[in-house]
């Protein structure tokens, strides 16, 4: 089963080339989980969508919090 497709990974205009330092044992798993996801997967095209995978959850985390604290903000001012 494959949730990714590293074809797709890449913006049609992305240009730059971006140099990860990694151990062993995480060089070894980004390329057995982009082998498992998808046999085309290479290493680079699944941290690539891991990457903005983490920023979306992040960006999404961001606006959850800023969400509960205006909430948490008119709680305090109602109940003055």
């Amino acid at each position: 089963m494959s949730f990714w497709n590293p074809e797709k990974t890449y913006a049609p205009d992305a240009v730059h080339t971006i140099t990860l330092k990694a151990t062993d044992g995480q060089q070894f798993r980004w390329g057995a989980a982009a082998q498992r996801y998808s046999p085309k997967g290479s290493r680079g095209a699944f941290m690539a969508w891991a990457i903005d995978l983490a920023i979306c959850f992040l960006e999404a985390k961001e606006k959850t919090d800023e969400e509960r604290r205006q909430g948490l903000q008119l709680w305090i001012h109602h109940r003055d």
